[in-house]
């Protein structure tokens, strides 16, 4: 571990009993700090475990060796006791800009060290504390007990936290109608492309077959068997087009349904199931797929659809987590579970390749690098960048 440099402001990212791994190379937890670095902050990376984490040179690791587990009273306890390790290390380097999430049981604890550490530590005042809370807060997909437990901490939150972050529109709203929330604390915050880790490219840049491509973990909530359906009444009119499935398993059992459900006579032999590959692979696929859809159920945000625009894909999506933000970008959007809708937004795309190039370029034009969030989080702080904005939002 390296210590952040005297003389430079300093970025601290800490993630309550995280394990991270090469799995989170574009996730908005390296992302965010290597976006700071990158602005001019010495930053630090705090969680529970980084085994193989690919970081940037001047980033540094520390880890508390406390990760989450299984058990539910384990966890809490964990959760409990984790970030009296983690602020020893706010507390020694004083950090002036500190991002704490995802929203979860830890902040029982981290919230009354925010207030401890306002208290006691001296200089503490220049510390700006933001709670990126990276949940959808119009489901929770938790029972109403703990659902109530989280709109307790977003409350809460806002009255410690300088910022309370949230991703979309969607949950924004529903934040500030909390009663005892404060408004003026909560900003939407979205999810960003991670510059640098992918490489933009518009739709033309290379060659693109007629394939869907879906890339997520392939359990029910991410509606792959919704998409097998769409795809079902499309396939006749579309003959040329196939259908790629890329993801974990995390269900053996709905697995082996879809594979069922694809032997249909109209789909046989035009769908794939690839399971999980490399990243170097999944960017083959984002580089030669015509369209790209997630078929969600249950989403916080969704980062592949931010990597598939970034690579020059028209996306296809559902109202979830909101409605509103994948619209913005320019995305085609249908209600979660209505396969018929979805169908025919995929049609809108697979009819002309004009509309896929138009549709790609619009979303290409509103995406955010994680330097722009990390400006934006500034901005909405009131501390200026220590860099002049290199203006690197694709073109």
């Amino acid at each position: 571990m390296s210590t952040p440099e005297s003389g430079r402001p300093r970025f601290v990212l800490y993630s309550p009993l995280a394990a991270f791994s090469s799995f989170h190379a574009r996730s908005p937890w390296l992302m965010f700090p290597t976006a700071f670095e990158e602005l001019g902050y010495a930053s630090t990376l705090v969680c529970g475990s980084a085994s193989d984490l690919p970081t940037p040179p001047g980033l540094s690791v520390v880890t508390t060796g406390i990760v989450s587990t299984a058990s539910s009273a384990r966890r809490f306890v964990r959760a409990m006791m984790e970030p009296l390790f983690a602020f020893r290390e706010i507390f020694r380097q004083r950090p002036d800009v500190v991002m704490i999430g995802p929203m979860g049981p830890a902040l029982a604890s981290v919230l009354p060290m925010i207030v401890l550490y306002r208290r006691f530590r001296r200089g503490a005042s220049r510390t700006r504390f933001i709670l990126k809370t990276d949940s959808n807060l119009t489901d929770y997909w938790l029972g109403p007990l703990a659902s109530r437990l989280m709109d307790l901490f977003v409350v809460a939150s806002t009255r410690v936290f300088d910022v309370v972050t949230l991703e979309t529109y969607c949950s924004l709203d529903r934040a500030r109608r909390l009663v005892g929330s404060r408004p003026g604390r909560l900003a939407r915050v979205p999810l960003g492309y991670p510059r640098g880790a992918i490489a933009l490219r518009e739709y033309g840049s290379s060659p693109r077959e007629p394939v869907i491509l879906c890339v997520a973990r392939v359990t029910p909530d991410k509606g792959q068997e919704v998409l097998l359906k769409a795809f079902d009444v499309l396939a006749p009119t579309f003959p040329e087009w196939t259908l790629r499935f890329v993801g974990p398993t995390v269900s053996a059992e709905y697995l082996a349904h879809l594979v069922r459900a694809a032997e249909a006579p109209a789909l046989r032999g035009r769908v794939t199931f690839l399971g999980f590959v490399s990243q170097e692979r999944i960017d083959s696929e984002y580089a030669r797929a015509a369209i790209f859809c997630l078929p969600t159920l249950r989403e916080s945000a969704g980062q592949v659809k931010y990597e598939a625009a970034a690579s020059g894909i028209p996306v296809v999506t559902t109202d979830v987590p909101c409605a509103r933000d994948a619209e913005e970008l320019g995305w085609l959007v249908a209600p979660a579970g209505d396969a018929e809708t979805l169908a025919a937004k995929l049609a809108q795309l697979m009819g002309a390749e004009a509309v896929r190039r138009e549709n790609a370029a619009r979303a290409m034009q509103h995406l955010e690098s994680y330097e722009d969030l990390a400006r934006e989080c500034l901005r909405i702080l009131g501390t200026p960048s220590p860099r002049a904005p290199p203006g690197n939002r694709p073109g």
